[in-house]
């Protein structure tokens, strides 16, 4: 048999009386007998020896008690003692002599919160079972966590700017034109302008010139005298009306020419425009969809790292999605009250591999488990040489029987 604690000896410790159990070859003692008859105390009295006044609460000796004590002894001959009333506690090895110095760190590297009640893994929370088992394992996604909520941020950041261009984009797009090729860079427009200023303005000269023709035709009833005269010079203006029409049109064509290069400009701009804000929705989405694939694979390498997993309890296991412990499947929390007691157990035992420990557990209430869950817990004790007292209100199905603080041959 392995290190660990093998005889508890009780005198006057609140309910009961004197009491002396050890520890069964089985590794399990069930613990039998009706409500308030010292059950529990005997579990509290374990509690109290080596976890200390943190572990329990009201008046520790019985009444009518003077003085009591508590005395537990490991398979390895040493023995540890608490007087009740002055608490005073001593450790005493083979061949050593007590000390009482120091007493209660020593006893802490002995026992486990969990060992003094596995079903207090089932009281925390989400994070702290899941913190728990996947240190046990080996396992930190610490910083594959922490690489992925900095990730995912960013992405939620550039999601927004792929809807904000995207969004915008398909507003441009309805209230503009675009071509499907770029257009060609027009003529420069000033050049046009210039050369219909110059015509305007040789315009204005025929203009100026039809007028004076006008008030010679006025004056040529007046002057007939010379008639001549003015009739070679009408005949050197009878062309005039014609240049000033001429004129006319090729203001009109460059004016059409004015107007096309404004088309095309617009829709060259417009074109541009578009190609910038494409871009810009383009960029977003490709750099979202990189940061999605990142993501991915930190996924991918959790689930790599869990299938690599040799778990401490067939049927753990974890869900990389939602970043929780599962059993058989499903979320641990919804593991049935036997389920977690066995869990329990079998995480305790996984945990303190301690040398220097007690290799005890205490199950306060045990009336929920089934045969099949009690084999599993009794095989587990006999492996790994633990001792595992159960606590349950039936005076039948037991190991002992504890009434009015005292041990007495069980029923049947």
């Amino acid at each position: 048999m392995s290190n660990g604690l093998a005889k508890v000896e009780i005198l006057n410790f609140k309910k009961l009386r004197l009491i002396s159990i050890e520890r069964s070859d089985e590794g399990v003692t069930v613990i039998g007998g009706d409500n308030a008859q010292g059950k529990s105390a005997l579990l509290e009295a374990i509690r109290y020896l080596y976890g200390g006044k943190k572990m329990v609460s009201g008046d520790l000796i019985r009444d009518g008690a003077e003085n009591g004590y508590i005395t537990g002894l490991e398979s390895d001959g040493t023995v540890t003692k608490v007087i009740l009333g002055s608490g005073t506690k001593s450790i005493t090895k083979p061949g050593k002599k007590s000390i009482t110095s120091g007493v209660q760190q020593e006893c802490d590297t002995k026992g486990h919160l969990l060992s003094y009640d596995p079903t207090v893994f089932f009281q925390k929370d989400s994070a702290f079972q899941t913190s728990t088992i996947l240190q046990m394992h080996g396992i930190s996604f610490e910083e594959i966590d922490q690489s992925y909520k900095s990730k995912y941020e960013e992405r939620t950041i550039v999601n927004r700017d792929v809807l904000r261009t995207k969004n915008a984009l398909a507003a441009f797009e309805s209230t503009h034109i675009i071509p499907n090729v770029e257009p060609e860079e027009p003529k420069s427009s000033s050049q046009l302008i210039a050369s219909r200023d110059a015509l305007s303005a040789e315009m204005r000269i025929r203009n100026n010139r039809a007028e004076a023709l006008n008030d010679l035709n006025k004056e040529r009833t007046k002057l007939l005298a010379r008639l001549k005269e003015l009739d070679a010079n009408i005949a050197l203006q009878k062309d005039l009306p014609t240049e000033v029409t001429s004129l006319q049109e090729n203001i009109e064509m460059i004016d059409e020419d004015i107007q096309s290069i404004s088309t095309i400009a617009a829709q060259r701009n417009a074109w541009m425009q578009h190609g910038v804000m494409r871009d810009e929705y383009l960029t977003c989405e490709n750099e979202s969809q990189a940061l999605t694939a990142e993501l991915e694979g930190l996924k991918e390498h959790k689930t790599n790292m869990i299938q690599n997993v040799c778990w401490a309890v067939r049927g753990l296991g974890y869900d990389t999605e939602k970043n929780v412990i599962t059993w058989k499947g499903r979320d641990i929390s919804q593991a049935s009250d036997g389920e977690q007691v066995v869990i329990g157990v079998a995480l305790v035992m996984a945990i303190d591999k301690s040398e220097s420990s007690l290799k005890v557990m205490l199950l306060q209430n045990a009336s929920f488990l089934d045969s099949k869950n009690r084999d599993i817990i009794k095989k587990m004790a006999n492996k790994h040489g633990w001792w595992i007292l159960m606590e349950v209100p039936s005076k039948t199905d037991c190991d002992i029987v504890i009434e009015d603080g005292t041990v007495i041959p069980k029923e049947g």
